[in-house]
């Protein structure tokens, strides 16, 4: 995604998008500092993070471990919301593998230290489904329409049509084969609200549209002074082909007119504003392949 939370949360090993990454932290300052952990092993070091599905559903009863260092063996499970806790002489150099039946493994490095979150380690693992599952790679048009109770909205946008590409993500911080970025191309988007991520788990998929702050995922450029951005979490499923993906999209579509033109950032909070109707419901997201 090209801007979903503030940069401090790339100092912690996450595998989630980074609007679950913000509720993790007990502290959300906009750049601290990186550390590593101690030398001495004989410091005591407390992990804590989380264990999903590709589609970021929690995983209970996952079980996360040490896999090697002088606390191999040492392990705990997940709590019914997917969360874990450890606590041991952990170094630079230790491993952490979380599984769980039906998925394929993850292991991770101890990261380095985000010192303003409680505890100052953290590690969420997002566990490749084994169920067969398509792949949504190719160009899509997404419809958003918005809930019948937004009568509030111009019916002009009450229902939006875009082209879209999604492409499959990779890298290790992404269950494989499982995660895309949605980008949409026209028509013309502020260049920092021009896409979003899906995780496909089976015939199920999940995502996010911008992050936990509100900042959306989508923010539309209608004309050079009025604009519809959109943003909330995203909850459906595909057809086995990928062809057609149908989710709810439980958020917020908000359309703003302002007496000039925004940047590439979409703020209705500060500037003259002429008008402003915002709509916080769950709305409805399709994708089907073009």
């Amino acid at each position: 995604m090209h801007r979903s939370a503030p940069n401090f949360v790339r100092t912690v090993v996450f595998a989630l998008p980074l609007a679950l990454m913000l509720a993790a932290c007990d502290q959300s300052p906009a750049s601290p500092s990186a550390t590593s952990p101690p030398d001495s092993e004989s410091d005591t070091i407390r992990l804590a993070g989380s264990v999903t599905d590709a589609a970021w559903r929690p995983l209970a009863g996952a079980r996360v471990e040490v896999v090697d260092g002088p606390q191999l063996g040492l392990s705990t499970t997940t709590d019914a919301n997917g969360d874990y806790f450890l606590q041991g002489s952990f170094d630079n150099a230790t491993r952490f593998r979380a599984t769980k039946d039906g998925h394929a493994p993850s292991t991770f490095p101890l990261p380095p230290a985000c010192e303003p979150c409680n505890p100052h380690w953290w590690i969420h693992f997002a566990l490749e489904a084994l169920a067969p599952k398509p792949n949504l790679s190719g160009d899509y048009s997404l419809t958003v329409t918005a809930s019948s109770a937004c009568a509030a909205l111009p019916d002009a946008v009450r229902s939006r049509t875009y082209e879209a590409r999604v492409t499959l993500q990779s890298g290790q911080e992404f269950a494989p084969n499982s995660q895309f970025e949605v980008s949409v191309s026209t028509p013309p988007f502020l260049e920092q609200h021009r896409s979003f991520q899906l995780g496909v788990a089976g015939d199920y998929v999940g995502g996010f549209a911008g992050d936990l702050h509100g900042f959306p995922g989508l923010a539309e450029r209608i004309t050079p002074t009025s604009y519809l951005a959109i943003g909330g979490s995203i909850a459906g499923s595909t057809d086995p082909s990928g062809s057609v993906v149908t989710a709810s999209l439980s958020g917020v579509i908000d359309y703003c007119e302002v007496s000039s033109e925004m940047g590439q950032t979409f703020n209705c909070e500060t500037g003259p504003v002429v008008a402003h109707k915002q709509c916080q419901s769950t709305h409805q997201l399709i994708l089907r392949r073009r």
